[in-house]
């Protein structure tokens, strides 16, 4: 099985102004934006699906299972 750090099975992080998600071991590597956009305040939801950040004045999710981004809020 993959280790579990936290309770968590997946990291996200940001490379390349883009969302990236992988398995704690480093496998299943995955983009999950590509606008290139500057991005801050990547955060997990509780669902541990969704991925909440932050790009310019904007309030996002991105759904790893789907890959389906919505705007929350706009400032």
């Amino acid at each position: 099985g993959l280790p579990v750090l936290g309770g968590a099975d997946k990291i996200a992080f940001i490379r390349n102004n883009d969302i990236w998600v992988m398995n704690v071991d480093g496998s299943e590597l995955k983009q999950f934006t590509n606008d290139g956009l500057p991005k801050f305040n990547l955060q997990w939801l509780p669902d541990g699906k969704n991925i909440l950040y932050m790009t310019g004045k904007t309030v996002k999710t991105v759904d790893i299972e789907t890959e389906v981004e919505e705007v929350v809020i706009n400032y």
